[in-house]
């Protein structure tokens, strides 16, 4: 997961091999989560940049699946993160495998509230 480099997919820098609470790390994005930007009220996205922000997610999956990993998993908007150039990343790619590979529960799916 290391060597995957790709514009639109979110570096994995490491992890943290806890059993009980595994910790990984990404490369940052100052704009959050495509879900922060669409809540926020201050933030108007015309069509032209929705377009382009769907492209760019097609682009990141396009290249997860010609990948070794050959699929996301949960991909969600809480998972699609948006860096400074307003650039989206697909991020959280691979986590089943590594989960399976040490030995790890997989973590629940947050209950909606």
């Amino acid at each position: 997961m290391h060597d995957l480099r790709q514009e639109n997919v979110n570096g994995f820098l490491g992890m943290l091999c806890d059993p009980v609470r595994p910790g990984f790390v990404w490369e940052y994005c100052s704009r959050k989560s495509l879900e922060d930007v669409i809540r926020q009220e201050d933030i108007k996205l015309d069509w032209s940049f929705r377009l382009s922000l769907l492209t760019d997610l097609v682009r990141g999956m396009r290249y997860l699946h010609g990948s070794p990993i050959r699929h996301h998993g949960r991909l969600t908007s809480r998972n699609c993160v948006i860096d400074a150039r307003w650039v989206l990343k697909v991020t959280d790619y691979g986590l089943p495998a590594v989960y399976d590979i040490q030995n790890i529960n997989h973590p629940k799916r947050p209950t909606k509230g």
